[in-house]
């Protein structure tokens, strides 16, 4: 994901590519593992070859999901949509209580 996401970009800003030089924080910690070994990511990708196409198939309709929410200009759906995504965040690492 953090390839796609910077591959992605570089499409996006192909006539201005200097501005990937001006990314805010958030893109630079979502886009780290990109800058990894392409040796080793590729041997990781074949060494698991239907785990990875099972999770880029749900990425997929997960991001699908998003397309057609935003088309729709569904806003309660795209707010439980985000919701939805900052409970499984928090699950991962929980906010710390004041």
């Amino acid at each position: 994901m953090a390839s796609a996401l910077a591959i992605s970009a570089a499409q996006g800003l192909k006539d201005q590519p200097q501005a990937l030089q001006f990314s805010a924080g958030g893109f630079r910690d979502t886009t780290r593992i990109a800058a990894g070994d392409p040796t080793m990511w590729t041997a990781i990708m074949q060494s698991n070859t239907k785990a990875i196409l099972k999770a880029l198939d749900t990425d997929l309709a997960t991001l699908q999901q998003a397309r057609d929410l935003i088309a729709a200009n569904d806003r309660k759906g795209m707010h439980a949509w985000f919701e939805h995504a900052q409970q499984v965040r928090q699950s991962i690492d929980p906010p710390k209580e004041v």
